[in-house]
C-alpha cells in the first residue's frame, strides 16, 4: 500500500488541477459567497468563504480556489484563498469577483 502512495498523491493532484481549470472554463451568469456576512471574535477570528459560479440555471459550479479576493480594509479583515482573517476591530467588505461578476461579504470584527 505504502508504494502505491506517490501515485494517489499524484493522481489526487491531477484530479484537483483538472476540475479548477474546467470549472475557469465555464460561462458564469452569477456568483454567490456564503456566509453573507461575517462576524468574527478577536484577533483570532478566522472563517472561511464558499464561493460558487452558476453557470446556468442547472449547473452551479465551485470557484472558491478560482474567485479573486479583495478586502476594503486590511486592518480589519485580511483574505487569502477564500479564508477571511481578522487583523483589527472594525467593519469592512470583501469583494470577490470571477467570470465577470461580483458578489460582497459585510464582515464585523
Amino acid at each position: 500500500m505504502i508504494r502505491f502512495l506517490p501515485i494517489y498523491v499524484m493522481l489526487l493532484a491531477l484530479i484537483a488541477s483538472t476540475g479548477a481549470a474546467w470549472a475557469a472554463d465555464l460561462p458564469t451568469t452569477s456568483l454567490q459567497a456564503l456566509p453573507a456576512e461575517i462576524t468574527l471574535n478577536g484577533p483570532r477570528g478566522v472563517q472561511q468563504l464558499i464561493v460558487t459560479a452558476n453557470a446556468d440555471a442547472t449547473t452551479i459550479h465551485d470557484a472558491t480556489n478560482i474567485a479573486e479576493y479583495k478586502s476594503d480594509d486590511v486592518n480589519v479583515a485580511a483574505i487569502e484563498a477564500g479564508k477571511v482573517r481578522a487583523t483589527g476591530n472594525g467593519i469592512t467588505t470583501i469583494h470577490i469577483t470571477s467570470g465577470g461578476h461580483e458578489a460582497t461579504v459585510k464582515v464585523t470584527v
